[in-house]
């Protein structure tokens, strides 16, 4: 690749990285119109390396094009987050399965030890109240799980929607009121009580908590949508 290939690259991913920021952290909200012009003078792009930006977005499942071409934040469906909560939880209960089934005790102590420091990371966040620190601590948490599970396979499926989730949870605590948080005091709670029944190695008891946690989760964000 040439030099001005490269500097092409270098300024795609920056204009990428900088959309994709402002979506998954709630500063673009679900609808918000893209105008290139506006987008390409901000980012200091060319319309051609913002449109690439953008296709790559489109690919995450952030953005959306519609019939004239034009290109919008996506707003979810109640049906499309319900269908994105089934596909997540599907997988993290998958990933709960792996580890209780682990049948060395010492790796699943230490995947449990490695877990209880993220669900200590989401209580820090709670404490100090940025809804965007909750949201990526909570996910950060959810994303360990899988990634413990030592189905890469998973993982890179997780990771797919992980923007997406993101993007959804922390909107939808931008569009509510000031006094609503993602994350309610029960949740760290539950972080914890999924790490003490993987240490149990009951499988039965984690599977519970996250269906019970994920089917509220959806329900609400989709009654708000």
């Amino acid at each position: 690749m040439t030099q001005s290939g490269l500097d092409r690259r270098t300024l795609q991913e920056q204009a990428f990285q900088s959309l994709r920021s402002r979506i998954i952290n709630g500063d673009l909200l679900p609808g918000t119109r893209i105008v290139e012009a506006d987008e390409s003078a901000r980012l200091g792009v060319s319309r051609g390396t913002l449109r690439e930006a953008l296709r790559e977005l489109e690919q995450q499942g952030l953005l959306i094009r519609d019939p004239r071409r034009v290109v919008y934040v996506r707003k979810l469906t109640s049906k499309e987050i319900i269908d994105v909560y089934g596909v997540r939880g599907a997988l993290e209960v998958l990933a709960a399965r792996s580890i209780c089934e682990d049948a060395d005790p010492e790796l699943r102590l230490a995947n449990s030890r490695a877990l209880r420091q993220h669900a200590e990371r989401l209580a820090e966040a709670q404490a100090v109240g940025s809804a965007v620190d909750e949201v990526a601590a909570d996910l950060s948490f959810h994303e360990k799980l899988c990634e413990l599970s030592g189905n890469t396979i998973l993982l890179n499926q997780w990771r797919q929607m992980a923007a997406l989730i993101r993007a959804m949870l922390t909107s939808g605590h931008r569009r509510l009121s000031a006094g609503w948080s993602h994350v309610p005091a029960s949740i760290p709670e539950h972080h914890v009580q999924i790490v003490e029944a993987l240490e149990a190695g009951d499988f039965k008891r984690v599977s519970e908590i996250l269906v019970t946690g994920f089917k509220r989760s959806s329900e609400f964000l989709a009654s708000s949508s």
